[in-house]
């Protein structure tokens, strides 16, 4: 068979090679987008990679809350498929947001309203492992452990790989590539190394608030590892010190448990004191939930909470063959959870910046652009609150900050109360939708125009929830030692437990059978009012009234319905009304053929006797209690 020119061309032609140092999220997400165009990636990573789900050395703040928001996790699950079906087979929780979401926001409590957003609730040390599990059989990726990267090879215009040294030998060695992808993190050497080759510096920014996190894991109790995500922020200007705690449910039936303050209040590490500082919080929930749970490992404490960005993407120059993304690019308070979030966003700008351009010369500069555009919604969000934090020259906020943080507190008190606002709140928060999303009709109407429901003073929890409580906060202790309530019972019969969430309405109370209305009425203990006795015909100014005790007695047994429980009092329907008759003289004789004709009933309002009855089906909850339905009168 002969071949053609391209064919020839084809074969000759070197296999493309990626290096990327760093083997924590950003740098496997990297290798995963970048299996997919290039012939082989090389994972460089200095520490050892567990084979379990364990913490690794050079990751320590993998010990704290790490959330994983929905926009990463979709950008997660594009470049490495079936990452959140392994995740949640491991036992990582789905959490709706805002419905499986207690957030107390420096405005107040956010209503659990309908998902639109979610995370998902596991330890740091799950999530990297199923990442890296998926990829360390992947034909095109090979990681290598033990080795550090110590600078780059090439010229200020061009790199063209890295040098290397083994940690336990020192041995030297260079790895040539196509393309260097820098994800070493918070610690990244890139500034440096870029220096050296002549290039200008990089413009780098701090905000540092100074917060410090101290961590503990603790057995969830019995029937609570569905309790929902737990979130208590800061209030600047209205509690201390910048105090904040989180829970998070994670896998293995424990709960994630992270408090942070500022300088001069900083959560303590003792178990006790622990508690306590979290019962200090705005709210005591979180204190409350854990003072009866059992600890589990000791507590670890993270003061690398600086968010820091280096403006890579503004150099005037920038060398082919290079690109940096995650920490190593913007680094964020973890509080705000965005860190992971931002790097899967990078890499999956970088998959497509290669399907578009490949690694043809001079495209590396627009790549690190792509990269970096995730960067700004977060970096925003993320300084704009911390700042607030801050003492002293650095805390004067810019009149953009001002106006932003004024836009923020008024979107969130917007978001307590309007479903609108809180769906354009999360989605900005999660980084699904730009801030442009924030001027669409609705979202924008309820930010102007605020909330008509009032706030919340305590956090929306259900019964079930307010069960795991612990402590002495207002009613919620005290439901727990609430009487138990006895079921409704049915006039007919039937018998609804709470569990239904319905209960029985009789159009009379039960009263005693001592009272009496008339002579021949009594109502029983138990049970509707009934007449006692027939009644009769009776003639009252010219007028006749004909009935049976038959017929009340029926009209009332019909009117009884299962109605849901409303804190709205229930008006008690009005008596059964007499038959409508046409008027007689009394010169007539009893029982002539005119008198019968004139003691014909006349017709009947709707809802009176003789009415078509309406069929009510079986209970919905308590099939086995009320299965055979209602009758009712319109």
């Amino acid at each position: 068979m002969t071949r053609t020119g391209g064919q020839k061309r084809a074969e000759a032609s070197p296999p493309s090679q990626a290096v990327v140092l760093g083997g924590g999220m950003a740098g496997m997400l990297a290798a995963a987008a970048l299996a997919r165009h290039l012939d082989q990636v090389i994972i460089i990573e200095r520490d050892a990679l567990p084979q379990t789900p364990r913490a690794r050395k050079g990751l320590p703040q993998a010990q704290h809350t790490h959330v994983l928001p929905s926009t990463g996790a979709r950008a997660i699950e594009a470049l490495v498929p079936g990452t959140l079906r392994r995740l949640l087979d491991a036992g990582a929780h789905h959490k709706g947001m805002p419905n499986q979401l207690l957030s107390l926001t420096p405005q107040g409590w956010l209503r659990r309203w309908p998902e639109t957003q979610y995370v998902i609730g596991c330890s740091r040390d799950l999530l990297d492992w199923v990442i890296r599990e998926r990829l360390r059989h992947h034909p095109k990726i090979t990681i290598r452990t033990g080795v550090a990267a110590t600078g780059v090879l090439g010229s200020a215009d061009h790199i063209r790989g890295v040098r290397l040294r083994d940690e336990r030998t020192g041995h030297l060695s260079a790895l040539t590539a196509d393309l260097v992808v820098d994800a070493t993190g918070r610690g990244s050497r890139m500034p440096h190394w870029l220096k050296a080759l002549g290039l200008p510096a990089v413009r780098e920014v701090t905000v540092d608030s100074g917060l410090t996190y101290v961590t503990r894991i603790f057995q969830s109790p019995d029937g609570a590892t569905d309790f929902p995500v737990v979130n208590i922020a800061a209030a600047p200007g209205k509690h201390p010190y910048g105090q904040a705690g989180a829970l998070l449910p994670i896998e293995g039936g424990r709960w994630l448990v992270t408090l942070a303050g500022t300088p001069g209040g900083e959560p303590p590490t003792a178990q006790d004191d622990f508690i306590t500082f979290a019962r200090g919080l705005r709210h005591q929930i979180i204190g409350d939930l854990i003072a009866d749970a059992e600890p589990l490992g000791p507590a670890h404490t993270s003061r690398s909470t600086a968010n820091r960005r280096r403006f890579y993407e503004n150099l005037k120059h920038w060398p082919d063959g290079l690109l940096v993304l995650g920490d190593a690019c913007a680094a964020f308070n973890p509080i705000y959870a965005q860190g992971m979030t931002v790097a899967a966003l990078g890499a999956v700008a970088l998959d497509r910046h290669l399907t578009r351009h490949g690694l043809r010369p001079r495209t590396t500069r627009r790549a690190q652009r792509a990269v970096a555009r995730p960067v700004i919604v977060a970096w925003s969000v993320a300084t704009g609150q911390d700042r607030l934090l801050l003492n002293g020259a650095d805390a004067r906020p810019t009149a953009t900050d001002r106006l932003a943080q004024r836009g923020a507190a008024r979107l969130m008190r917007a978001a307590a109360g309007d479903p609108a606002a809180a769906e354009a709140f999360f989605g900005v928060l999660t980084l699904a939708h730009s801030p442009t999303r924030l001027l669409v009709p609705k979202a924008l109407l309820a930010t102007l125009v605020g909330s008509r429901r009032p706030p919340l003073t305590e956090p929306p929890l259900t019964p079930r929830e307010q069960s795991f409580l612990v402590g002495s906060r207002g009613g919620l202790a005290a439901w727990r030692r609430r009487p138990a309530r006895p079921p409704l019972a049915d006039p007919l019969g039937g018998r609804c437990s709470v569990g239904c969430g319905t209960r029985l309405l009789d159009d009379v109370v039960a009263a005693p059978s001592t009272r009496r209305r008339n002579k021949g009425d009594s109502y029983p203990s138990a049970g509707p009012r009934i007449r006692a006795a027939p009644s009769v015909e009776r003639r009252h100014g010219g007028s006749v009234q004909i009935g049976s005790v038959a017929e009340d007695v029926e009209h009332r047994r019909q009117t009884l319905r299962l109605r849901q429980v409303s804190a709205v009092p229930v008006p008690r329907p009005r008596p059964p009304q007499p038959l409508r008759t046409a008027p007689v003289r009394h010169d007539q004789r009893a029982g002539s053929a005119q008198h019968d004709r004139r003691l014909k009933p006349l017709p009947q309002p709707a809802g009176r006797i003789g009415a078509a009855p309406r069929y009510e089906p079986p209970c919905p909850v308590n099939s086995g209690v009320h299965d055979r339905g209602r009758l009712h009168m319109p």
